[in-house]
């Protein structure tokens, strides 16, 4: 196995290159999530896992496999086990919303395990089978109007990845050199996340908005106090990394900041990107291989797509990082570092 850094990014990015499953145990893939952690993006070139169920395996190694919107709705309803009966109880827009999901979900059995295909292939009524349809994404987190978020995403390739790139930016070094003045403002900034159909996706065709809005407003995931008159979820712009990092999440639901009008807010983030959005940040990775695995950090780097997403397919997972940090919070300040423990403990046992 040989690490070597990725070009751009700041001072983070990791290339790993003839990794062998065979050789692998759980010590060296523990080491190998610490290294992860310490630079945010890591790119496992050409990995071998032979199926769905192997990248899974490894994966929940580093931590649980987790995605919100369900878990919400498990607490919502009180659901201790997935049934028919139970989905028959539901309010017709969540049945609608888990019926979607069941769609996406890449295991032989069709049992929710929080394996979502990344594709614009569609079932033969039209239906799509995964997240993100077609087209570029614009540069993003996930999970941005979520109090409790999950602080890591991994993408497999599979198939005809080859014309299309997944970007990186990483938001550290940026942060860091700013004046002590201006990172104070940035601290205090508490964001109004709003989502708005077609943002991330503009021009994707299929887009499949009804699923990715629960990654913006999720029934209780939010803060306990909010000040804006029509219930959007509130965050501080800045966050922590797993590893401790100090970075600024932003992407396309970033509204408005509490305090300023939307004009001045939209005028604040824009300026924040001319910004942030240099060479020296960013890594566009040009897929060489179908079966490139991507992990990637989700509080304080943006990713997005371009190319040709026609027949395109990838499997995606969010994860926890629980395993190799257990007491992980992003936040700062109160409310938001209090409320994101209750949170996260009100779901932990669902």
């Amino acid at each position: 196995m040989k690490l070597s850094k990725i070009p751009g990014l700041g001072r983070f990015g990791l290339f790993v290159d003839d990794l062998k499953i065979e050789d692998l145990n759980n010590d060296r893939w523990l080491l190998l999530g610490e290294e992860h952690l310490k630079n945010l993006v890591t790119i496992i070139r050409n990995v071998d896992f032979k199926d769905v169920g192997v990248y899974r395996k490894w994966m929940k190694k580093w931590g649980n496999p987790i995605y919100l919107p369900m878990i919400a709705l498990k607490k919502k309803y009180n659901i201790k086990k997935w049934s028919a009966i139970q989905l028959m109880r539901m309010e017709k827009k969540d049945r609608d919303y888990i019926n979607d999901v069941r769609r996406m979900v890449a295991s032989e059995d069709g049992k929710f395990n929080s394996v979502l295909r990344v594709t614009e292939n569609k079932t033969p009524d039209n239906k799509p089978m995964g997240l993100f349809g077609s087209g570029d994404l614009e540069w993003h987190c996930n999970d941005s109007g979520l109090l409790y978020s999950v602080p890591g995403i991994s993408l497999l390739g599979h198939q005809n990845m080859t014309n299309s790139s997944t970007g990186f930016l990483t938001t550290v070094d940026w942060y860091e050199e700013q004046s002590e003045s201006f990172r104070k403002e940035l601290d205090d900034t508490i964001v109004i996340h709003k989502f708005f159909n077609q943002k991330v996706d503009p021009d994707g065709k299929g887009y499949n908005d009804t699923v990715v809005s629960r990654n913006v407003y999720c029934d209780d995931n939010i803060v306990s106090k909010l000040n804006n008159k029509e219930g959007l979820p509130e965050i501080p712009l800045v966050r922590k990394s797993v590893y401790g990092y100090t970075g600024i999440h932003l992407g396309p639901s970033c509204y408005q900041i509490v305090g300023l009008t939307v004009k001045e807010s939209q005028k604040f983030f824009e300026s924040i990107r001319k910004s942030l959005f240099q060479e020296k940040y960013i890594y566009k990775h040009k897929y060489k291989n179908d079966n490139d695995l991507l992990i990637f950090d989700n509080t304080i780097t943006l990713h997005n797509r371009e190319g040709e997403t026609k027949d395109r397919l990838a499997f995606r997972i969010p994860n926890d990082y629980s395993t190799l940090r257990e007491d992980y919070n992003p936040y700062i300040q109160d409310p938001y570092k209090s409320d994101f423990k209750r949170i996260k403990d009100s779901y932990a046992n669902i």
